[in-house]
């Protein structure tokens, strides 16, 4: 019963105050236009933000392109070499059956 009438109390005390300002809360903004205000400034930050993440993201996938490309210039270049080795062997494996024939 003590808890019911407390309950009343701080309604019939809310009702009283009417509002928000009553109480000595302060609003976070004074008027709706501030509060577009700071909405659309906080908007335009966000997007010159996004719009910096978005060149970010293109210049990474640049350097992810030119990266694979090296790797395959890489892997080309291996594999060239390789090939010159194998050449190489070769031409020493030909050489050796010519000074066995002879």
């Amino acid at each position: 019963m003590r808890c019911t009438g407390a309950v009343l109390w701080m309604f019939l005390v809310l009702s009283a105050a009417g509002s928000t300002l009553e109480l000595g809360i302060e609003p976070r903004y004074a008027s709706k236009f501030q509060y577009d205000q700071q909405l659309l400034e906080k908007m335009i930050r966000k997007e010159v933000e996004m719009e910096k993440w978005e060149v970010i993201n293109e210049k990474l996938g640049l350097i992810t392109r030119v990266k694979e490309r090296v790797d395959q210039l890489m892997e080309s270049d291996k594999l060239e070499k390789r090939i010159s080795e194998v050449l190489g062997n070769i031409t020493r494996l030909q050489e050796q059956v010519n000074h066995l024939s002879e």
